[in-house]
This record gives structure tokens, C-alpha cells and sequence, in this order.
């Protein structure tokens, strides 16, 4: 399975997720599911931009090479660290999460796993 479809898969599984009243695996899998397509599509610049030790430096490349350096909406870099910043919430603090704020980050997901795809489609990437 590449990458990219790995990435939708997770998709619907955060969209399932939350469908079923699950707001801390659905926050995981959003998560997970725009993280597997910021690898995909660095990998597709080059392959070594996709490996790293840590998260955090695949998401620093993610900014440069595709934010910055392909254009890519802003917006997206910004729904990567917000799903970020819920899924840890999710999995290590015990406050209650808000089933909209949930909602949104999946929303968020599956319009940020698409825009990486059509972007991928592009003859110019």
C-alpha cells in the first residue's frame, strides 16, 4: 500500500471514528492520515526529504518544500499543526474534546488528504 493510499484509508478511518463516538481515535487517525500524505508527497520531490527521525522534522520539510516551496495553501500547513496539537491532547490529557473541534480537524483531514492528491496529479509536480 503507498503511502497516499494509506493515507486515505486513515482518512476513513477517522471519519468512521467519529461517526461512531470515537473523538480520540478519530483525532489520531486525522492526524495520521495528513501525515502519511506529507510524507507521499515529499517523497515524490525526493525520497530522502521523507525520512527523518522525528515527525516534527518531516513536518519542517513539509513547510519548506511544499508550503513554501510548490505553494500549496497555507491553510493546510496550518490544519496539519492544529490536528497535531488535538491529537496530543487526545492522547495525553484527560480533558474532555469537543465533538465539533473533532469534527473539524476530520473535515480538515480528508480536504487536506485531497489537496495533497491533486497536487500529486499535477503535471507540474
Amino acid at each position: 500500500m503507498s503511502h497516499l493510499e494509506r493515507s486515505l484509508v486513515t482518512s476513513q478511518s477517522a471519519r468512521q471514528l467519529l461517526d461512531a463516538g470515537d473523538l480520540i481515535g478519530a483525532s489520531n487517525r486525522a492526524y495520521f492520515a495528513m501525515f502519511y500524505a506529507v510524507r507521499t508527497v515529499l517523497a515524490h520531490i525526493d525520497p530522502a526529504l521523507a525520512k527523518a527521525r522525528t515527525r516534527g522534522t518531516i513536518i519542517a520539510r513539509f513547510h519548506k518544500h511544499v508550503i513554501m516551496g510548490m505553494s500549496l495553501d497555507r491553510k493546510h500547513g496550518r490544519s496539519i499543526q492544529d490536528a497535531e496539537d488535538l491529537r496530543l491532547l487526545a492522547d495525553y490529557d484527560d480533558l474532555a474534546l469537543d465533538p465539533d473541534v473533532v469534527a473539524g480537524i476530520v473535515e480538515r483531514a480528508e480536504q487536506f488528504v485531497a489537496a495533497i492528491a491533486l497536487l500529486l496529479e499535477s503535471p507540474s509536480s
